[in-house]
């Protein structure tokens, strides 16, 4: 709880505990017992729980398979599916955490039979229109499913354009169902915003399907899309509750930025808090997550491979980059890391990033003395980012802020790729020619753009015009993981991968195994390999399997791909080389 002179401080100060401006003394005295057990925490806790039997289960799929199948139906509902379903039409709204291939498609296209709503609308991501995969979903589910025929779909990118600006006031929908939902919930864009304000003004049902809801920052990501499903029954701190948010996802983060406080109220004895805020959140009515019977039967095999570098313009570029220095020399500048990160991740494949052209000397100067300022405020342990920081900052207040400001628009900052080795590009070259059933993942466009095929922007091929889902089995091809790792069913012409450089995003390993690692794969076995060529390298897959550690404590789902699949990690470990000094970054540039 907060002790009275605390609760004294902010009636004195006219805030509300939930609001109070982080980094600042009352955000301090606020947390000194660590997270309060302020309004928003007494909502959640006094929040109904339930769980679901094996016979609850069992009855679900048997009575939602009977009102839904149509009489010459065949097929027959998942529990995870039939669950969800029945969740969505008890609390009027669902928040469907349901994994990849976990049967998310059809409770999107099913639920609004479920609702005497007109006009239900379902937002999807573009590829899933361009590729026509919803419509011959929507095609295949009504051969077995009463699927409304007045369903609509559109695509989350539409939602953004200006055209669209009013689009959902103007079409009324009675239920928005939103599959992948995650590209709504977690940016500050148009297409959140246009949503949220419908959502207020109309109070609809809010559908929620994702396989990337939860996360690292579970709070973060994921407490806007909570809200917009199920209002003040969600088991996340509210929207506007930003000093909240942040104690929370502070309290959850490894390691801890702050004592967990009032959410150990909701741990066993001998229990983590992550694990106890992981029981409230799941039990929640309209909360479903996958169970684990959705498992696949094909098996997971996933193998570390140690790089040495041998380029000697890669390792003296590597020993700048300890240093401090640009490959060429010539200063960093950066606040968090990020630089650093992008640079060591970019090194390792032979190849850096530098501006073009050349900013001005006073846009220059500008950013340094503010990055300069921005990294002693990172460095006190409060704020993360240079992001942070400056939303945190009043500019008036602060000169380098204002300074950089005043200069930051008149500069476009743009940057081409410097290759100094091809000996990367050469081994990815072999790895595609020996495995004819293998993907390369690529984070850097750069990097992929030298291998062929390599499926880019809108997951075409630039020299063919073809699709990813067209590429002929019994070839190898390179692939962006930004772009190829969602919505795509690549079971029938891969069965294993190769990650050139690890993310350190736990959902990106999720769903880019899962174009493959799914149901309908032929091959008993799939197999992941990892290259790890610097310490940038190791570093994103430890946080990577951390952060799915945590995912799995908080939705209760231990099925998730690097969790379940069979380690085998290499022991050769590289020495005496600059691309493997101990380098200390904070996890939020890790992206």
């Amino acid at each position: 709880m907060i002790r009275s002179s605390t609760r004294n401080a902010f009636r004195a100060a006219g805030q509300l505990l939930e609001t109070v401006t982080p980094n600042t003394t009352l955000a301090r005295l606020a947390t000194r017992d660590g997270v309060p057990a302020c309004s928003e925490f007494l909502r959640v806790d006094r929040l109904p729980r339930r769980t679901w039997s094996a016979d609850d289960r069992m009855y679900a799929v048997k009575h939602m398979t009977e009102a839904l199948r149509v009489r010459r139906g065949e097929q027959q509902l998942w529990a995870d599916q039939a669950v969800a379903l029945v969740e969505a039409h008890a609390s009027r709204g669902l928040v469907g955490g349901i994994r990849v291939s976990g049967g998310k498609s059809l409770v999107s296209l099913a639920v609004g039979t479920l609702f005497d709503v007109p006009r239900p609308l379902l937002i999807v991501p573009s590829k899933s229109i361009k590729t026509k995969k919803i419509a011959n979903a929507a095609a295949d589910a009504a051969k077995h499913w009463r699927i409304r025929s007045d369903i609509s779909w559109i695509a989350y990118e539409q939602l953004q354009r200006k055209a669209y600006a009013d689009f959902l006031s103007r079409y009324k929908p009675g239920i928005v169902i939103m599959d992948e939902a995650h590209h709504a919930g977690r940016y500050d864009s148009s297409r959140s915003s246009r949503i949220d304000r419908y959502v207020e003004e109309y109070g609809v049902p809010i559908i929620v399907l994702t396989g990337s809801l939860i996360g690292s920052h579970v709070v973060n990501d994921s407490c806007k899309l909570c809200y917009w499903a199920l209002g003040d029954g969600s088991p996340l701190p509210r929207p506007g509750a930003s000093a909240t948010i942040r104690w929370w996802a502070h309290a959850l983060e490894q390691p801890a930025k702050i004592e967990p406080g009032a959410l150990r109220r909701w741990a066993r004895p001998k229990e983590s808090t992550l694990s106890g805020v992981g029981r409230r959140y799941v039990e929640t009515p309209g909360i479903v997550t996958s169970s684990g019977e959705s498992v696949i039967g094909t098996s997971l095999t996933l193998q570390t491979e140690y790089v040495e570098l041998k380029s000697k313009a890669v390792l003296k570029a590597f020993e700048h980059l300890r240093a401090g220095r640009q490959p060429d020399g010539t200063e960093l500048l950066d606040a968090d890391g990020s630089n650093i990160w992008l640079q060591g991740q970019t090194l390792a494949l032979g190849f850096y990033y530098m501006p073009d052209p050349k900013p001005p000397a006073d846009y220059i100067d500008a950013k340094r003395n503010w990055y300069s300022y921005a990294r002693e405020v990172i460095r006190q342990g409060e704020l993360d980012t240079e992001l942070q920081v400056r939303e945190a900052t009043d500019p008036e207040e602060c000169w380098p802020l204002q300074e950089w400001l005043e200069v930051k628009g008149t500069f476009v900052e743009r940057r081409k790729a410097v290759w100094l080795s091809w000996e990367r590009v050469e081994a990815a070259q072999k790895w595609m020619a020996q495995h004819k059933h293998g993907i390369v993942w690529c984070q850097f466009a750069a990097f992929g753009a030298a291998l062929k095929p390599y499926y880019g922007a809108g997951a075409l091929d630039a020299a063919s015009g073809r699709r990813i889902t067209e590429h002929a089995k019994g070839s190898a091809c390179a692939a962006s993981i930004k772009v190829c790792s969602e919505d795509l069913n690549l079971q029938h012409q891969f069965s294993e991968a190769l990650f050139i450089a690890p993310p350190a995003t736990g959902t990106w390993h999720e769903q880019a195994i899962a174009r493959f690692h799914r149901y309908g794969q032929p091959e008993p076995e799939t197999r992941v390999t990892y290259w790890l060529a610097c310490s940038e390298n190791a570093a994103a897959l430890d946080v990577a399997r951390r952060r799915e550690r945590e995912a799995a404590a908080l939705i209760k789902d231990k099925y998730r791909k690097l969790l379940i699949g069979e380690w085998f990690h290499d022991q050769n470990k590289p020495k005496k080389s600059p691309a493997w000094r101990d380098v200390h970054l904070r996890e939020s540039v890790m992206i």
